[in-house]
């Protein structure tokens, strides 16, 4: 797989092109707000080229830990977000504007919430410092003809590190080059990061530990060289400045019980979801049948078996976490999925009613409780868990297209055309959000969602993406028919289905 900082420096390079062409004078220096532009153009080409985890608990966590370090620095000029690309290579990034994003692989090889927490910290200072907005400032002088070898070795260029190399050339190659750190942007960011990692009571330690843990990587051979390595310079000479910092400055307090609870968590959730399903299968079985005492391990073995479709073996992994730890609201919305699969309709919605009623801001527990109401018929009640989802996280995968579902079969067709069109622009299928949300402005009386479906319009019209999935071969608008949705009767939990490959 091509490396992730290859292809986000081609992103970034053609950003800056695109920017460039409509604010002559950008290589002059990118302003605060120029950075923001860029960033959102950043943000587009990142959503369309990597698979984002968009798991409510694991996105909320990391972008809790991250606005930990957020909230110690001065006043920002930009909102900071954290984001987690489902990619087994280690790596971290800050892009512009205040976006940081880590891989999957990095978060499951750590150990503690100090690691996590040393990473996104050190990205938070190099976005601190403006460190990448330098390094585009110099790259923009980067030649058409450059650019475009560029593009085609990035994402043209073939699976492997060497074969892009190869098809980018030497030119566009140097040019790339000049996006990595510096060894003074490296040390700055530590000597910045290190301060604020005490102030928080994490110290030096966990940063040392992953950063021990990238550097090993390399040893197993050229091709599992992780990209951060590539990016982030001279990480010998960090190790021995962190340990020598470590030494001189003890640290008199530590983070508490609490926070490695909810690392384990999410971590046990990122291998038992994203992870290679059969290694995850083997490994959890191997640690439930070590260890049956702990809940966490317990609740990481059901949501495997369900992911594999054992339904009945997940409902006794599940019942026995809350046997062993009755707090463990958070197993009940992963029982009442299984429930579900297994079409135990009735059992399914009085476990995701306990489920929102100990935790209300589960979106995942929501959303369920919402599908589960459809099929046995209760719309509204339906409609009212779907839109607390939508309320609680926006980019709930697949809550807009069954709230316009709900809404349909109610008869509103204004808010049905409504959710159905934002459901369809979040999947790119833009002529057909285009067509649901014009209809959807034809009957809405809701001024807010008009102002919403009116707004998305006129994103989609800006960029030219009306037209980008192409207009139908008849010419006429796709027809809005209330029939039963097939995926509304599959037993199998939409998480399940996402996983194999059915929803993106």
């Amino acid at each position: 797989m091509i490396a992730i900082l290859k292809k986000l420096s081609a992103v970034v390079l053609i950003t800056v092109w695109v920017t460039g062409m409509v604010f002559p004078g950008v290589a002059l220096g990118i302003s605060i707000g120029k950075e923001k532009e860029l960033a959102e153009e950043f943000l587009k080409i990142v959503n369309e080229k990597f698979k984002l985890i968009k798991d409510p608990f694991l996105v909320a966590y990391v972008n809790e830990v991250g606005n930990r370090v957020v909230a110690l620095l001065p006043a920002q000029p930009f909102d900071y977000h954290f984001y987690v690309i489902h990619e087994n290579v280690y790596n971290a990034f800050a892009g512009p504007g205040g976006h940081v994003f880590i891989n999957s692989g990095l978060i499951e090889a750590m150990e503690t919430e100090g690691e996590l927490a040393g990473i996104l910290t050190h990205e938070i200072c190099h976005v601190m410092r403006r460190h990448i907005s330098d390094r585009i400032d110099r790259s923009t002088k980067i030649n058409l003809a450059s650019l475009a070898g560029m593009v085609a070795g990035v994402f043209l260029g073939g699976g492997s590190q060497i074969g892009s190399a190869v098809t980018v050339g030497s030119m566009a190659a140097g040019q790339s080059a000049q996006l990595k750190y510096s060894r003074d942007d490296e040390m700055e960011a530590d000597q910045m990061g290190l301060k604020y990692l005490d102030q928080l009571g994490y110290g030096p330690e966990g940063l040392l530990t992953v950063l021990k843990k990238i550097r090993a990587k390399q040893w197993y051979g050229s091709d599992m060289v992780p990209s951060y390595l590539s990016t982030h310079p001279a990480v010998e000479d960090r190790i021995l400045y962190i340990d020598g910092w470590q030494a001189t400055h003890p640290l008199d307090r530590k983070i508490g019980e609490r926070d490695s609870r909810r690392f384990e968590r999410a971590r046990i959730r990122l291998a038992a979801l994203y992870g290679d399903a059969e290694l995850s299968l083997k490994r959890f079985a191997a640690l439930a049948e070590q260890t049956p005492n702990r809940a966490l391990i317990r609740y990481g073995y059901g949501l495997i078996l369900a992911r594999n479709s054992r339904y009945s073996a997940a409902i006794s992994e599940f019942t026995a976490v809350k046997t062993l730890d009755p707090s463990a609201g958070y197993v009940l919305s992963a029982l009442g999925q299984s429930q579900y699969a297994l079409g135990q309709y009735a059992a399914a919605i009085s476990t995701l009613t306990s489920a929102v009623r100990e935790s209300p801001d589960d979106p995942d527990a929501w959303f369920h409780l919402g599908r589960t109401w459809i099929l046995l018929g209760d719309y509204a009640k339906a409609v009212d868990s779907l839109e607390r989802v939508l309320d609680l996280y926006s980019q709930y995968p697949q809550a807009a297209a069954f709230l316009g579902e709900a809404y349909g079969k109610m008869e509103q067709l204004g808010p049905a055309h409504f959710y159905l069109g934002l459901h369809h622009k979040e999947q790119n299928n833009f002529r057909i959000a285009t067509f649901h949300l014009k209809r959807a402005l034809e009957l809405l009386r809701d001024p807010i969602k008009r102002e919403k479906a009116e707004a998305m319009l006129k994103e989609m019209d800006d960029e030219g993406r009306w037209g980008k999935t192409g207009p139908s071969r008849s010419g006429k608008a796709p027809q809005l028919q209330w029939t039963p949705d097939a995926s509304l009767l599959r037993r199998e939990p939409l998480f399940t289905r996402a996983l194999k490959g059915g929803i993106r």
